[in-house]
């Protein structure tokens, strides 16, 4: 009896959920859809649920490693000399990029696949890791501390709702 009032509590809740397209539910509706699904015993929508939570990287769809998110600038050339606050300027510069750019994309994706502390490098000094200088570096900081509080609050309030689903 309980589970037959669990049942319908949340396919009555699920209903509206259900009626939208899989692509467009944030994570948290997708979960509860699922659940939704198996109590059901509607295996249709959850193969539709679960291949969208599997394009999302979602739950234990989540690669256990990929190298791409692994990415950070290294210590060598400029870095393997210079001051070591420098190199956190740098690193810290770098994650707030990657985050502008994913709120831009409004993606969930890793931050460290969409560039490589390289590719960022190029496309806003025309430089590469082996030309970065004091002025480089001070660039950096000056942008760090304008804008990295901002995006970092922007950016984890995004993640939570779209990414997290909280």
């Amino acid at each position: 009896m309980r589970r037959s009032i669990l049942t319908f509590c949340l396919i009555a809740a699920c209903s509206p959920v259900f009626a939208q397209d899989v692509e467009a539910m944030n994570p948290k509706e997708l979960q509860d859809a699922a659940a939704a699904a198996v109590i059901a015993e509607d295996a249709d929508s959850l193969l539709e649920i679960m291949q969208e939570m599997q394009r999302r990287e979602m739950l234990f769809f989540r690669a256990a490693e990929n190298p791409l998110c692994d990415r950070e600038p290294q210590k060598e050339g400029y870095f393997s000399t210079a001051h070591p606050g420098h190199f956190s300027t740098a690193r810290q510069w770098y994650f707030m990029k990657l985050r502008e750019t994913r709120l831009d994309e409004e993606s969930c994706e890793c931050l460290m696949a969409s560039a490589s502390f390289n590719d960022l490098l190029q496309e806003h000094f025309g430089i590469n890791d082996s030309d970065i200088s004091k002025s480089t570096i001070a660039t950096m900081q000056q942008e760090r501390d304008a804008f990295g509080r901002l995006i970092e609050g922007q950016y984890e309030s995004f993640h939570r709702a779209s990414c997290r689903g909280e």
